[in-house]
């Protein structure tokens, strides 16, 4: 994956809450089942996040298509300036040219200070925005698997409780460091995440 990195936090968070919860109802019923699921390959492996991605590059390379647009103009100006400013070092410039030149200088400066303020806004201003698209797509993404998972668990296992696999505490520790009765679903889970994946072309197959 090379932008996102997918947050686990509140599946962390969930995990937690049933791993307090699993030694009160395990001494209740011994026979409690915990389930395990590593999220991050099921989010990175789901056909719709690599289709999100491959958008989110189609979209970061019209930003750097526009982005040049603006680079050749500041450099073209910077160009201008800098022969100005070797003119001016003539001695034998006339006294009217070289406050031509000055004047021109001066007000190449001033619009080159507005271009670069300009492109840097614009950066700002359409890379804020692909982010904020990309996380909004991204969170319903991980809503809707964690919603899928939670419904398997359910209608087709045995498992009470199911934890993420691949989160991580605030100390950067796995959340899940032992489960002797645990059932991994990642494999089933992909299996029917994969089901509603779009065929590969034979280009896309070549490159897998």
């Amino acid at each position: 994956m090379k932008r996102y990195q997918f947050s686990t936090r509140l599946t962390a968070l969930a995990a937690f809450a049933a791993l307090l919860l699993l030694p009160l109802t395990a001494s209740a019923d011994p026979k409690m089942k915990l389930g395990t699921v590593n999220m991050t390959k099921l989010l990175v492996e789901y056909h719709l996040t690599k289709a999100a991605l491959a958008e989110e590059d189609i979209e970061r390379e019209d930003i750097k298509k526009d982005d040049q647009e603006r680079i050749v103009a500041i450099k073209a100006m910077n160009d201008e300036m800098k022969l100005l400013d070797a003119e001016l070092r003539d001695p034998s410039l006339a006294e009217a040219k070289r406050r031509a030149s000055l004047e021109k200088l001066k007000l190449y400066d001033v619009k080159i200070k507005a271009l670069g303020k300009e492109r840097n806004d614009f950066l700002k201003r359409r890379g804020n925005a692909l982010n904020q698209k990309m996380g909004s797509i991204m969170n319903e993404i991980r809503i809707e698997v964690v919603n899928r998972v939670a419904a398997y668990a359910k209608d087709s296992t045995d498992v009470d409780f199911v934890v993420d696999s691949s989160g991580l505490t605030t100390a950067q520790i796995p959340f899940l460091i032992f489960a002797r009765e645990k059932v991994d679903l990642t494999d089933d889970m992909l299996k029917l995440l994969k089901k509603e994946a779009p065929a590969e072309t034979a280009e896309e197959k070549k490159t897998n």
